[in-house]
């Protein structure tokens, strides 16, 4: 069954870490995780679990815990540049006849001769408990997901449903647009001979150019298409893969197909229909924009 890309999950571990997911739609596929204090093996960790989880969508990771500094600071003297800063100062004092020497305050005040570095200090049972607390928070998110994934199936059925209804309406009238529009043809082109606007001698062929313009207005073609399309879009939303980006695009192909029927038919009948198959697809097409 199709799933949204729209939810929400919330998981807590037993040391009180505390992760939220929110998803929206997208796309593509785009996670951000945010943490209460920098922790970058854990964010790496929870973003593979989540792109396993998740195919697309706009995701945001909230992670939050208890602990209160997980970055071990150690400050390292670079010794070599401190040793050239020294020798600089002594031939500096030696050239210009200077008696002060350089001292430690001003040595350490030179960029780069001392070194502030962090290391992770992560304990293994904070790693588990953020997974676990990632875990259960994207269970609740799936959930939310496929439960609106279930109702956006139910709704684009019942579209579906109502397109293949005025369809038939269109169909059932194909012949008769034809049939119209050869006698609209026909009747003017007997107008222009009793004028003697054209020979008898030219009418066969002008006849014949008649029956071309007519079946050049035939919609049966777009008729088939559009049936194809809606079996194809209805087996679409059996899939248990995401499929949001091929409805898309199927939604696209009837939209066109729609277009075209409109175009070709100038009987009240079928424009009507054509209106109102084309509202349904932009409803339907509002819709495929948040499937996963």
């Amino acid at each position: 069954m199709i799933k949204s890309m729209t939810g929400y999950g919330r998981g807590i571990a037993k040391d009180g870490t505390v992760v939220e997911i929110k998803s929206i739609n997208h796309r593509f596929k785009e996670i951000n995780v945010k943490l209460s204090s920098p922790l970058p093996s854990a964010e790496e960790r929870i973003k593979a679990l989540v792109s396993s989880k998740i195919q697309r969508g706009k995701i945001d990771v909230h992670i939050s815990f208890n602990e209160q500094s997980l970055i071990t600071k150690e400050v390292k003297v670079d010794w070599a540049l401190a040793e050239q800063i020294v020798t600089a100062y002594r031939q500096a004092k030696e050239r210009f006849q200077k008696n002060d020497d350089v001292t430690l305050e001003s040595l350490f005040h030179h960029e780069g001769v001392l070194i502030m570095e962090e290391s992770e200090n992560v304990p293994s049972f904070l790693l588990d408990d953020i997974q676990q607390a990632t875990d259960e928070a994207l269970s609740q998110l799936q959930q939310m997901r496929a439960e609106e994934g279930h109702t956006l199936y139910n709704d684009l059925m019942k579209r579906l449903d109502t397109i293949r209804h005025l369809v038939s309406e269109v169909r059932a009238h194909a012949s008769e647009a034809t049939d119209v529009y050869e006698k609209k043809l026909i009747a003017r082109l007997k107008d222009m001979q009793a004028n003697d606007a054209i020979s008898e001698a030219s009418e066969e062929r002008l006849l014949a150019e008649v029956a071309i313009l007519a079946e050049k207005y035939d919609i049966t073609e777009e008729l088939v298409r559009i049936d194809s399309h809606i079996h194809l879009f209805e087996k679409t939303l059996q899939s248990e893969e995401p499929v949001g980006r091929k409805l898309d695009f199927i939604t696209q192909e009837l939209h066109r197909e729609a277009n075209t029927i409109g175009s070709k038919s100038h009987l009240f009948s079928i424009a009507e229909a054509v209106i109102l198959v084309k509202a349904e697809l932009e409803k339907m097409k509002e819709q495929v924009q948040n499937i996963e």
